[in-house]
């Protein structure tokens, strides 16, 4: 059997090195992006404002972020997300019960104040057009500690 000759070794190989290095630069670029497109798609000013200033926790926060937040939160303050009260996609995980509250709290449902105080929640991390933002604008107890455009972060006053 033939085992081909060096010139076929060698254009295939020149083949693979090209490939690995378009895959690489395509990572590169990718990587380089990730902190722009963060900061248009999820609370990265939040999040690092929570990380300099530490504000009380369990946290309450906006659903779609969860699996962000527990990346970028919980492993930045070294505990497990559920010690910090992050709920994420992982619905099912959670259970029922917790979702439906989780909800009722984000569309201020009646209620959602006890839910709230139920779960011991200390910071509301959410989207500032959001319904719970608008009632925790007007609530008495609860102070905004920062604003950007993609997200506001309410502390309960003790």
């Amino acid at each position: 059997p033939s085992r081909g000759s060096p010139v076929k070794l060698g254009l295939n190989l020149l083949l693979i090195a090209l490939a690995v290095t378009v895959s690489a630069l395509g990572i590169k670029g990718a990587v380089a992006k990730q902190p722009l497109s963060e900061a248009q798609e999820y609370p990265a000013a939040a999040v690092n404002f929570m990380s300099t200033q530490a504000p009380p926790q369990p946290i309450y926060n906006d659903y779609a972020w969860g699996g962000y937040l527990i990346h970028a939160v919980a492993a930045d303050v070294g505990l497990p997300a559920a010690a910090l009260g992050l709920i994420d996609g992982r619905a099912d995980v959670f259970g029922d019960k917790l979702v439906e509250e989780f909800i009722q709290v984000q569309d201020g449902r009646p209620g959602w104040r006890e839910v709230l105080k139920k779960r011991g929640t200390r910071t509301v991390l959410i989207k500032p057009d959001s319904a719970l933002a608008s009632l925790l604008r007007e609530e008495s107890g609860w102070q905004k500690v920062f604003e950007d455009k993609q997200a506001v972060i309410f502390v309960l006053q003790q």
